[in-house]
């Protein structure tokens, strides 16, 4: 009969190494529902104001080897995009209406 470590497929430290606490205890309180009391559960980027939305920089695209990350359509020669501060370039109906809803009021 196998031991219970055998069993879950661990491994004594080696020479030298320490167990990592951090993890250990990271790992309990997500576990046992404490990560969410934490307010750690769900950390969603600032919202952007509505001045930063509002003038947002335009490009018009000069190759069409860029696409958009949203709807992942290639942009079109000619094309006025949105760009980010991030230099991702998105068309206007894929990233207004998602920085609409998380907009800062």
């Amino acid at each position: 009969m196998s031991d219970y470590f055998d069993e879950m497929g661990w491994q004594p430290l080696g020479e030298g190494q320490t167990p990592n606490q951090l993890i250990h205890m990271a790992r309990l309180l997500r576990d046992f529902g404490m990560w969410e009391e934490l307010g750690q559960s769900q950390r969603l980027p600032p919202p952007a104001s509505k001045d930063i939305v509002k003038n947002l920089k335009e490009k018009e695209i000069s190759s069409s080897d860029d696409k958009c990350p949203v709807c992942l359509k290639i942009h079109s020669l000619g094309e006025v995009v949105k760009v980010l501060p991030c230099n991702h370039s998105f068309h206007s109906a894929c990233i207004l209406p998602w920085l609409e809803k998380v907009i800062d009021f």
